[in-house]
């Protein structure tokens, strides 16, 4: 049995990063791999389990934490003293080493799946960085310039594999690096509950998936559903830390002060309350610009929901494909237009949908994917 390490920052996050990380972990394992994980801090394994719905044969034979405790934030500083020390641990006895976190944890590996150049963030997510003027935020920020100068040549004897296209160019444009691009997985069993519940007559509900956070740009919503009282919209959110619930608090204010009653916040929803919104439900609305990929898309199609997007990102061009599976925006008006388009069209269209993301999207055709891609490196025919 050949041994693999993978190492992330942390998988306390449970975000998409945590599930590719996961789904490699599980992949390598199918490929008969002995596989340990590095991160920085403990997991909370039954979190993990029960959040993203997983069996616990999928976890990593041996895991390691270079810290015995939780840090409350993560930055670029702590990432980069850590991957020095978690660099002079890893390169000895394994047969393959894989990196999940890309640049937010700098260590070049036979692989790394870079989700977005964190150093090209400013550029395109402008709201993480407000104080872009300020001497600290400069200083702060110079880190990220480190990042770029530094990276450029560690990570050309990888093999960098992205999540989308628009990912892909980006680190073309940023690293001058051709990256492979390898869709995260979506858990189409669980998903497809929503769908084969459905019976094509679904209330006019719309329905927003993300964690509870600025980037989602959920006061977009908000105006759409001041303008659109007769239908019903959900947000459905983590809130995993304070930031989450502040901007949780924020659209919540937002949703008393113009008396919003059609529109409903649910934070931390459990499996079977996310379930049955989606059953009942007819649209999914994305409203946060330039994603990298937007997995909560790819679910919610899966479901049967029929998305409408801000045309950007890899959720435009990887996902529905520049309107072959989906609805775009640019304003508020094209918004409201595409909403009423897509809950229309619903009962005829649903269906391809489902069937389009369940084959594109899921985890066997991630395994394939990469399986494909390590035994490019490796040389070997693993059989499975």
């Amino acid at each position: 049995m050949r041994n693999a390490l993978v190492i992330h920052t942390s998988l306390s996050g449970l975000g998409g990063a945590e599930k590719v990380s996961s789904a490699i972990i599980e992949s390598l394992k199918k490929m008969n791999y002995y596989v340990k994980l590095y991160t920085m801090e403990p997991t909370n394994w039954k979190q993990l389990i029960n959040v993203f719905n997983i069996e616990p044969k999928t976890l990593p034979h041996e895991y390691y934490n270079l810290l015995p405790f939780h840090i409350r934030k993560f930055t670029i500083y702590t990432r980069l003293i850590a991957s020095k020390i978690m660099e002079s641990k890893i390169k000895r006895g394994y047969d393959i080493v894989i990196n999940t976190h890309g640049d937010a944890l700098p260590i070049a590996t036979d692989i790394v799946y870079m989700h977005f150049p964190g150093f090209a963030a400013m550029e395109y997510y402008p709201h993480k960085h407000r104080s872009t003027g300020s001497i600290i935020n400069k200083i702060y920020l110079a880190g990220y310039d480190f990042l770029r100068r530094h990276l450029t040549p560690s990570f050309e004897n990888s093999t960098i594999l992205c999540n989308s296209s628009f990912s892909r160019a980006v680190i073309k444009l940023k690293l001058n690096i051709d990256a492979q691009v390898v869709y995260p997985p979506i858990d189409i069993e669980f998903f497809g509950k929503a769908y084969f519940r459905k019976k094509g007559s679904e209330p006019y509900n719309i329905v927003s998936i993300g964690r509870f956070s600025p980037e989602k740009n959920y006061e977009f919503i908000v105006e759409i559903a001041k303008r659109l009282r007769d239908l019903k919209f959900f947000i459905i959110g983590s809130i995993g830390n304070p930031k989450n619930k502040s901007y949780f608090l924020k659209i919540l204010g937002l949703k008393h002060k113009y008396s919003l009653s059609n529109l409903i916040l649910v934070p931390n929803a459990s499996h079977r309350k996310l379930l049955e919104i989606l059953t009942y439900s007819r649209v999914l609305l994305h409203t946060m610009k330039y994603e990298h990929f937007g997995m909560a898309i790819a679910e919610g199609m899966v479901a049967g929901l029929v998305p409408v997007i801000h045309r950007s990102g890899g959720a435009y061009y990887d996902i529905i494909k520049r309107d072959k599976y989906g609805y775009s925006y640019r304003t508020i008006d094209e918004a409201i237009e595409k909403i009423w388009e897509a809950l229309e069209n619903y009962p005829r269209i649903y269906g391809k949908i489902h069937d389009y993301a369940s084959k594109e999207f899921g985890r066997e055709e991630f395994h394939i994917r990469f399986k494909k891609i390590l035994d490019s490196i490796t040389n070997q025919d693993i059989i499975v």
